[in-house]
């Protein structure tokens, strides 16, 4: 277990042996008993565009966090995240675990051995769910059983 950051709530996020590989991205809060959870693209995808309604420079904050991302962890990039979302005032704390999960979902998908995708995936989806108004399953779902270069396609479409 990789722990990522702590919160002032008593929430962590921290890397661990998931079903495919050691970068399953998982939170977990007080009181420790209280069973560890691996955020789904669903389930940050509804956060995302809840929080989207709400404050416009969403997306434009997670293309800023997309282009500084690597396959390498960096713990500037987190410090430039709490920063970022200090703008957010009352939903700041939230909003920062959810994009520091993005984050770190980026780089587990830049480490799969023979990615063609790398982050992109996951931008993709982010773009496909904020930009062009597909429901939350329909952005999560949408690579499923498709081909890279397909997505590949797709994601050069949008500029990434």
């Amino acid at each position: 277990m990789k722990i990522i950051k702590e919160f002032n709530n008593g929430g962590r996020l921290f890397y661990d042996k998931g079903n495919f590989d050691k970068w399953c991205i998982f939170y977990e809060c007080e009181p420790r008993e209280v069973k560890k959870f691996a955020p789904t693209d669903k389930f940050y995808f509804k956060h995302l565009l809840d929080s989207s309604k709400k404050y416009i420079t969403v997306y434009d904050d997670l293309m800023d966090i997309f282009h500084k991302t690597t396959n390498e962890f960096d713990e500037k990039i987190l410090h430039d995240i709490e920063f970022i979302c200090q703008k957010y005032g009352e939903d700041a704390l939230q909003i920062e675990i959810t994009f520091i999960v993005v984050y770190c979902g980026m780089i587990a998908e830049e480490k799969k051995a023979n990615t063609k995708l790398g982050k992109r995936i996951k931008m993709l989806g982010i773009h496909q769910l904020l930009k062009e108004n597909f429901g939350i399953d329909e952005a999560a779902d949408f690579s499923r059983g498709k081909g890279w270069r397909i997505l590949d396609e797709e994601c050069k479409k949008y500029g990434f």
